[in-house]
């Protein structure tokens, strides 16, 4: 999961301030300012600012309620699911070994929009895929996966910000064979087809291929011919 995108750390604070990072980010303020109230909260209780104590009595101070989630099973909720649940809402949920910031139950579009902003300004021509979202949530094994990483929204988002900052997404087409044609030689090899291989060599040319990064380099190669 993207936690960084929750509780930031672009000062390089100290390792292990994810909490008054978490805090910071839910109640709006700056790193210094949750760092000194802690303290000072802490030396008003008798303690040290970075107990679980005085995080509970500081939050509970600016309008935060407890929830203890059973812990009988700890692979069985998950911070998506958690979001999907409390779609709405500012929450600090601790996994355990970090604490994560969450607003409205928007993780994966927050993530999203960093992603595509990111891509947008730092290239000016992508390449992308044109998938056929709808008829893959067909299948079942992996309806599940495509729908979590909402390649729609994500395909979209870039569009809209290669509008605006005069960039290109350029769509390969949905039968272009990606992921069977060899980078290397231009071979094509059906049985690769198989979503179970994910490294191979090539007969022709004896190239060790990585099936994501071999299909990510034909569709860079296959958009920028269409722009030649």
């Amino acid at each position: 999961m993207a936690y960084k995108y929750y509780n930031p750390n672009p000062l390089g604070k100290s390792t292990g301030d994810c909490v008054i990072r978490a805090i910071s980010k839910v109640l709006n303020q700056s790193w210094d300012k949750t760092y000194w109230e802690l303290c000072e909260h802490g030396f008003q209780m008798g303690d040290w600012g970075d107990s679980n104590t005085v995080w509970d009595s500081y939050l509970r101070s600016n309008g935060f309620v407890r929830k203890v989630i059973p812990n009988t099973c700890p692979d069985c909720y998950t911070v998506r699911q958690f979001t999907k649940d409390c779609s709405h809402g500012v929450y600090l949920l601790s996994t355990g070994n970090h604490t994560v910031a969450i607003k409205d139950g928007n993780q994966r579009q927050d993530f999203l929009q960093k992603l595509s902003t990111e891509l947008i300004r730092e290239n000016d021509i992508i390449c992308i895929e044109d998938l056929q979202v709808k008829n893959m949530l067909q299948n079942h094994k992996l309806a599940r996966s495509i729908s979590d990483v909402s390649w729609y929204e994500f395909t979209r988002q870039l569009q809209y910000k290669a509008d605006w900052y005069g960039r290109q997404v350029i769509k390969v087409d949905k039968f272009f064979a990606s992921s069977q044609t060899c980078n290397c030689c231009g071979k094509k090899f059906p049985i690769t087809k198989d979503l179970g291989v994910r490294q191979w060599i090539c007969p022709n040319c004896k190239s060790v291929l990585d099936r994501d990064t071999n299909a990510a380099i034909n569709i860079l190669n296959e958009g920028l011919k269409q722009i030649a």
